[in-house]
Formats: structure tokens, C-alpha cells, sequence
């Protein structure tokens, strides 16, 4: 059986989570570049759900490339952690 994804171009419920695939997917690059990203305060962290699951919410997703994605483009608008 396969999982629906959950798209950020669509207006999904207010709970809706991305794995690191589907925000690398969304993304267009790795996984491994989603983590340097992250790691480098170019990226919204993800929430934690115990020790190794992390997600990431699609309205933060959506607000971070609404946004214009911060922390891409220069090092002034670096996402806080």
C-alpha cells in the first residue's frame, strides 16, 4: 500500500508533516543537503518526536518558501535555531 504524500503547494490540514524525503523532493536536492542546511541555519529545523523521527510542518515549510527562503541567499537572513 503506498502513503500519500503531502504536498507544499497544496493548502493541507494545519497538522500535516513531511518526512525528509518529501522535503528533499519538494526541494529538488538530497537528503543530505536538507541536513547540511539545517546544520548551517539555512533551513528551518525540524520537530523532534522522540530521539531519531523528525518532521518537518507544512505551514512552516510553506511560510520559510513564502518567505522567499530565508538563509539561501545571504547570510543576514540566517534561520534562528
Amino acid at each position: 500500500m503506498r502513503s500519500k504524500q503531502a504536498s507544499p503547494n497544496k493548502t493541507p490540514e494545519a497538522d500535516t508533516l513531511l518526512s525528509i524525503d518529501e522535503v528533499a523532493a519538494h526541494c529538488r536536492v538530497s537528503t543530505e543537503t536538507i541536513g547540511r542546511m539545517v546544520r548551517d541555519g539555512m533551513f528551518p529545523p525540524p520537530e523532534r518526536f522522540g530521539r531519531r523521527l523528525r518532521r518537518w510542518s507544512v505551514r512552516k515549510f510553506n511560510a520559510w518558501v513564502d518567505a522567499g527562503c530565508p538563509g539561501l541567499l545571504n547570510d543576514e537572513d540566517t534561520f534562528q535555531k
